[in-house]
């Protein structure tokens, strides 16, 4: 497990298109010695929009972008890849792929070997022990709520930068309703931030804070890039 090289983030695209240049930069350090990315866009539904904005990204980093759904032979593929890229789109579509293909367990085995990892927003969120932090609507319901678990938090993108407050119920009480029924720690990232694992060491990376939610009855906190994520038991906050 701790050979694991992880990098996730809350969104890779600014609103014009152009690639965030701290996700490209990460993306970069991240792939610096791979050639080939194999590219999952099962979240998007494999359309032609999700394959063209996840292989932008990917050359963007410098690598090439070698789709999984159009590999003759997947579980051979997932079973020799460099290292990975899951793209964002619905969260649920991803996970039920995933699951009923068979390719939930051989991606955690390569990825604990030591092939890199990253995902963006649904891609980020599959990273955690389970999908329970979802914003995705279920159109479709797979057999499980189990994700990868490469990361031991919960992740739950796109949450809000400005407050929620008089919306009726906020993104934070979804979130307290997770730790309620799973006792899980949370970490949600704005658009701006992410998560960046390598060996026994996670840190929060971005131009964003992130917001971090104990498992335990203690209040949510921010966590600045660059604030070193330890093991859950010395989670140490902004206040």
């Amino acid at each position: 497990m701790d050979r694991m090289n992880i990098a996730l983030f809350s969104k890779a695209l600014a609103n014009d298109g152009t690639v965030i240049p701290f996700v490209r930069d990460e993306l970069r350090a991240l792939y610096h010695d791979k050639i080939e990315i194999l590219v999952v866009t099962a979240a998007g539904n494999n359309s032609a929009e999700a394959v063209r904005r996840a292989s932008a990204l990917m050359t963007t980093a410098g690598v090439t972008p070698v789709l999984l759904h159009q590999q003759r032979r997947p579980l051979a593929a997932i079973a020799h890849a460099a290292a990975f890229y899951i793209c964002g789109g619905n969260v649920f579509r991803l996970a039920h792929s995933l699951q009923t293909l068979g390719w939930m367990d051989p991606i955690r085995a390569q990825v604990e070997a030591g092939a890199p990892y990253a995902g963006t927003s649904a891609g980020a969120v599959i990273a955690g022990p389970s999908i329970a932090t979802t914003n995705s609507m279920p159109v479709v319901l797979p057999p499980r709520l189990d994700a990868l678990g490469l990361v031991h938090v919960h992740v739950n993108a796109h949450y809000p930068t400005d407050s929620e407050d008089g919306l009726g119920e906020t993104r934070e009480t979804r979130i307290q309703e997770v730790i309620y029924e799973r006792l899980t720690d949370v970490l949600a990232l704005r658009d701006g931030s992410g998560l960046r694992t390598e060996h026994d060491t996670a840190m929060v990376i971005g131009q964003a804070n992130a917001r971090f939610f104990p498992w335990d009855g203690r209040s949510p906190c921010e966590l600045s890039p660059g604030s070193s994520i330890p093991p859950i038991t010395e989670w140490s906050c902004l206040g």
